[in-house]
């Protein structure tokens, strides 16, 4: 009887285990997927402390386990392949400029992906990068991704949507 209880408790375990978290039996088996995005119109003056990041606080989808979302961005929880894609649409203000929104992973840019705009006074505009990457990862580096905005206006930017989705490919 003592064996057989044992066994039990073992198993119920690793039940509560595998339940812990967002990433329950339910999420395992589907493909890993995130997109966040911000409606609200939101005014930035990404000349300000090394650039702005971008807030995004609203899910639209999250699937699978392999990510986590964040207010700025998303966190990698499992190594692999994976696709990010940004857009942002925006006003300027009175004075023309340059307005760029870079993937920064751990707070170092990504180089692969980057989206550069020269807005004129009171311009509204877009803009958009994907990239694919490999990310590893292990039980002490989950690397956080988050998009920041530069740029060398001398007013200020309303951001009117920003969207990130990030895909697991492999």
């Amino acid at each position: 009887i003592c064996a057989y209880q044992h066994q039990i408790k073992r198993t119920v375990q690793a039940v509560l285990f595998l339940m812990k978290g967002e990433c329950n039996m339910s999420c395992n088996y589907q493909k890993s997927c995130v997109e966040v995005y911000n409606n609200t119109p939101t005014t930035i003056n990404p000349t300000v402390n090394g650039g702005v990041p971008a807030v995004f606080g609203n899910t639209a989808t999250r699937t699978g386990c392999s990510m986590n979302v964040n207010t700025n961005g998303v966190t990698i929880e499992h190594g692999g392949l994976y696709e990010f894609a940004f857009d942002a649409s925006y006003l300027n203000g009175a004075t023309a400029g340059t307005l760029t929104a870079q993937l920064y992973k751990d707070g170092s840019p990504v180089g692969s992906a980057l989206a550069n705009d020269d807005l004129t006074a009171n311009g509204i505009s877009n803009m958009s990068f994907s990239t694919r990457l490999k990310v590893p990862t292990c039980c002490a580096v989950q690397p956080v991704f988050t998009v920041v905005f530069t740029g060398t206006l001398a007013t200020a930017v309303t951001i009117q949507h920003v969207a990130l989705g990030v895909s697991r490919l492999a």
